[in-house]
């Protein structure tokens, strides 16, 4: 397999621009999207002054409360693999909290265990087929891909070129 990371731009200027000529076999089967995925973070403190000290690293940035019983944060992150970390301040075992998506929850704790740290995964790649990033209902009219400006990744083998480069008449999956 080989993986090529184009936009959607370049698809559609050198499907009208260029005749590409293929010495070998491909087959265009698929391509992958990748979306950011949004991640809520919920800290509380029981006793409402605060971490005291402490904090929540996801991602690479801290987190924490200042003062109060709550804090909420929203982050985007891309499709990978992530580490988190808790540093104990004072009073830790005041300190609880829930990271979540749309998807369920990612991780949780309590901040009486002390220092902790793990890592947690974002989805994966959407997979969609490659006439869903070429199909325009109406060519003559508009034709710009659906998925115009987003950057995918094209995986597959090529067995066939349309005349005008790029489109391959009959994709499998």
């Amino acid at each position: 397999k080989q993986i090529h990371q184009i936009t959607t731009n370049q698809i559609m200027e050198d499907s009208m621009r260029k005749m590409l000529t293929l010495w070998s076999a491909v087959t265009l089967m698929t391509a992958s999207v990748f979306a950011q995925t949004t991640v809520t973070i919920e800290l509380s403190d029981s006793y409402g002054d605060g971490w005291n000290g402490g904090n929540l690293n996801v991602a690479g940035s801290d987190y924490t409360i200042e003062s109060g019983d709550t804090a909420s944060f929203t982050v985007d992150l891309n499709d990978g693999t992530y580490t988190w970390a808790y540093t104990a301040g004072s009073w830790a075992y005041e300190n609880s909290w829930v990271v979540w998506t749309t998807d369920g929850e990612l991780f949780s704790g309590i901040g009486g265990d002390g220092d902790q740290n793990g890592s947690f995964t974002i989805g994966g790649a959407t997979i969609t087929d490659i006439y869903d990033i070429q199909y325009v209902a109406d060519p003559d009219a508009d034709d710009a891909s659906p998925l115009n400006g987003q950057s995918v990744t094209i995986q597959g083998i090529v067995t066939g070129v349309k005349y005008n480069g790029i489109q391959v008449p009959q994709c499998r999956n």
